[in-house]
């Protein structure tokens, strides 16, 4: 049987055909546009975790030395890019603010790139501040000396017998010795052994270059009242702060110099004094949260009452009379000298100390220590900045 088909039933059956083509291809289209998308979704996902992965490995890299595989907390790049999974991440660390690095991380999956970016906070000083009193070489502890807290001593140390070392240990290297009196408890050799820190000048240098670049003349303030503000003087010779001036921080004062603090004068704020000669506190003077740095010695004595962020000494530091300290205590080189009866509680550390001797008390406290690690130390650890977290 044929079935015979009209011009009129032809047509029709062409559109009812081009209908159904033209259905099948956009819903194939469709199909074909959402896989794609799927897949778009897919990779910047995939490059989010990449992108993530970067920054945790960047963190790893900056909190562990590089004698352990890891980069050590000075590691700064622009351009580090390393495979992970499909894809790969580029990795940009940089300074951020004091004590303070951005860590930015563009992870790449099948040309999809996503950039992810956290702040993280450098702290902790360095290991030899977890001690009262830190010595780079051995040495002789003569009258009433009284420290709380453990000690470590790089060299042969004698004891005299009034002495008095308690809650802690004496901790010394292997083939070095301690004998004497007094009260004290070997703690033997330590492994890994405490290192005497580095402490980077670079950022004072820089202050003080500027200073020699003003006008030459000394500064002198007595019985007056200044406002830092946050400003920085620079004086090409030497200051003297005497009378009952007070000084507001936060702000800096930078001498080519000495820098002499005496009198009863009152410094609070947190200001930074930074000498390039021998920087004096003396008298009755009371200070709160400064930083005082010497690129030859520091001598603190007197009445004085000095709450420090840091006093750090690139060469020796001298400390006597009734000084009541708090803070953390650093002396790079030369020798240091402890006599009289002063109190310290936090963290002394010394190349090498000529004399430590007379009511000198120590007392490792670190609820004593700055809230912030002062310029210069290497830090020790690292935390994550909380809300620094940024995606796109």
């Amino acid at each position: 049987m044929t079935i015979k088909m009209s011009k009129g039933n032809l047509l029709l059956t062409f559109i009812i055909v081009v209908a159904l083509s033209v259905t099948v291809f956009a819903f194939l289209s469709y199909i074909g546009i959402r896989l794609k998308g799927s897949g778009i979704r897919t990779s910047e996902i995939e490059s989010f975790y990449v992108a993530d992965a970067g920054v945790n490995k960047a963190i790893w890299y900056l909190g562990t030395p590089t004698g352990s595989g890891g980069r050590g907390v000075a590691w700064r790049t622009t351009s580090s890019y390393e495979a992970f999974g499909w894809g790969g991440y580029l990795l940009t660390v940089r300074d951020y603010a004091t004590n303070e690095v951005e860590i930015i991380s563009t992870g790449e999956v099948t040309g999809i790139t996503k950039t992810v970016s956290q702040v993280v906070t450098l702290g902790g000083l360095p290991a030899a501040f977890d001690y009262a009193v830190y010595c780079n070489t051995g040495t002789d502890f003569t009258g009433n000396v009284n420290v709380r807290g453990d000690t470590y001593m790089n060299g042969n140390t004698t004891f005299g017998h009034n002495c008095s070392f308690t809650n802690g240990y004496i901790y010394h290297p292997t083939g070095t010795s301690l004998s004497g009196s007094g009260t004290w408890t070997d703690g033997g050799a330590l492994n890994p052994v405490p290192g005497f820190p580095p402490f980077d000048t670079s950022s004072y240098d820089t202050l003080i270059t500027t200073a020699y670049g003003v006008p030459t003349g000394n500064q002198t303030y007595n019985n007056t009242t200044l406002n830092l503000a946050g400003s920085t003087i620079y004086v090409h010779g030497n200051v003297t702060i005497s009378g009952n001036t007070t000084i507001n921080g936060p702000g800096t004062i930078v001498a080519t110099g000495t820098i002499q603090q005496s009198g009863n004068t009152y410094s609070s704020g947190s200001p930074m004094f930074i000498s390039n000669g021998k920087l004096t506190v003396s008298g009755n003077a009371y200070t709160s949260g400064v930083t005082y740095y010497s690129s030859t010695e520091i001598e603190a004595s007197g009445n004085t009452r000095v709450d420090v962020g840091g006093m750090l000494s690139r060469g020796d530091v001298k400390l006597s009379g009734n000084l009541n300290l708090s803070g953390i205590v650093y002396s790079g080189g030369g020798t240091s000298s402890i006599s009289g009866n002063p109190v310290i509680r936090g963290a002394l550390v010394a190349n090498s100390f000529s004399t430590f001797s007379g009511n000198a008390n120590v007392v490792f406290d670190e609820s004593k220590f700055p809230s912030n690690m002062p310029i210069g130390f290497t830090a020790s650890s690292i935390t994550v900045k909380k809300g620094s977290w940024r995606g796109n």
